[in-house]
């Protein structure tokens, strides 16, 4: 995610930091740490992405560049905890989508707002490393072609089950979801809107002469309402389909 959308929505990226187990190490110390180690692993990530503060995330002055060099051992068991990634249309899912299990950072509506208006509908990068979606799932629960080991999700295929689940349990993206539902709304309420005008414009058509200059006119307002709504169309799948990292609940098990 761009960093001007990072910044503006800080809480919402150390929610979704993470990986599906940070939230969950044994013990509340644990789990304080775990947050804050895996909140400052994707924040290095998304600037450093950008060729800017990332390279000296966690050193502080008088230290010498060796500090930053550090593996952190849970970095290392949540990579090996990776099944695949694949991608989820949000609003029509396989299974219900749950959020908290891992994470129990609550919803905040306004940050949710915050976010969506910052990326709007256009500006929305669901295949991005740094903005798939974390989601907990027992391997055997998983058809093996639907999913792949490559990240570059664009055109992986669509996440499938093998039998009925009782939800996809999500370790973070709660606000990036929350956000993509208030695109999809504001969306709508703007194609009934064009849709009634381009009724209007084609009514009035009728009624003119036509060569004449209104007539003109209104033709050319037909045609900017009809490019608006193509692009409105294009809105859905922009804002729904994400891509999404497959962990292991197995794996991640050993981390309880």
């Amino acid at each position: 995610m761009e960093q001007k959308v990072g910044e503006a929505v800080e809480g919402e990226m150390q929610e979704d930091a993470g990986v599906p187990v940070g939230t969950r190490t044994k013990g509340r110390k644990g789990k304080e740490r775990a947050r804050e180690e895996t909140g400052k692993g994707v924040r290095k990530g998304e600037e450093g992405e950008e060729g800017e503060e990332g390279d000296d995330e966690g050193v502080s002055k008088g230290e010498g560049v060796g500090a930053s060099t550090t593996i952190n051992p849970l970095d290392t068991l949540c990579n090996q905890a990776i099944i695949g990634y694949c991608r989820v249309d949000l609003f029509s899912p396989p299974a219900p989508l749950v959020f908290g299990l891992y994470n129990k950072r609550p919803l905040v509506e306004s940050q949710a707002k915050k976010f969506a208006m910052s990326v709007g509908s256009t500006n929305v990068r669901p295949f991005a490393r740094n903005n798939m979606l974390p989601l907990v799932i027992s391997k055997e629960d998983v058809e093996g072609e639907c999913y792949e080991l490559n990240p570059n999700v664009e055109q992986a295929p669509y996440l499938k089950l093998k039998k009925e689940v009782a939800g996809l349990k999500f370790a973070g993206g709660r606000h990036r979801y929350r956000a993509m539902e208030i695109l999809r709304e504001k969306s709508k309420d703007l194609v009934v809107r064009l849709r009634d005008k381009l009724t209007e414009a084609q009514r009035a058509l009728g009624e003119t002469e036509v060569g004449g200059k209104k007539h003109g006119n209104l033709q050319a307002k037909i045609n900017e309402i009809e490019d608006l709504l193509k692009v409105e169309k294009e809105v859905k799948q922009n804002v729904s389909v994400w891509g999404v990292v497959l962990y292991d609940e197995s794996e991640c098990a050993l981390l309880l």
